[in-house]
Formats: C-alpha cells, structure tokens, sequence
C-alpha cells in the first residue's frame, strides 16, 4: 500500500508545502516532529484525515485520502 500523505507531500511545490505545513501544524495541533514522521510515511491517525483533506483542498484543490 502506498502512502497516500507521502506521495501527496512529494507533488506539492515548496510554496505548496510550506503552506501545508503551516496549516497542518496550526489546524491539526500537531508537532512539527509529527508533521516530519507523516511525511516519512507513518500512518495518519483516521481523526486528521478530514482536516488534513480540507487544507489540501484549500491549497490544491485535490485531496488527500477520499
């Protein structure tokens, strides 16, 4: 199975992800350790999936999970 939030983070442009992580960090209440273990490929706990999917939306119109 591949990992969906690390194959998303490796599309987005530096802006992109800056943004993202930003977001991420501050919607999520996550550490930016947390944020750096997702985008190595750890599971994403389900309770994130929906947030996370709206920040992507919000900066790529694409989701990450649906």
């Amino acid at each position: 199975m591949t990992n969906k939030m690390k194959v998303f983070i490796e599309n987005l442009t530096l802006r992109e992800y800056e943004l993202f992580r930003k977001r991420v960090m501050d919607r999520c209440c996550i550490t930016r350790n947390t944020f750096a273990n997702w985008k190595s490929g750890a599971p994403v706990a389900k309770r994130y999936q929906e947030p996370l999917d709206e920040i992507a939306k919000e900066i790529t119109g694409k989701t990450i999970f649906k």
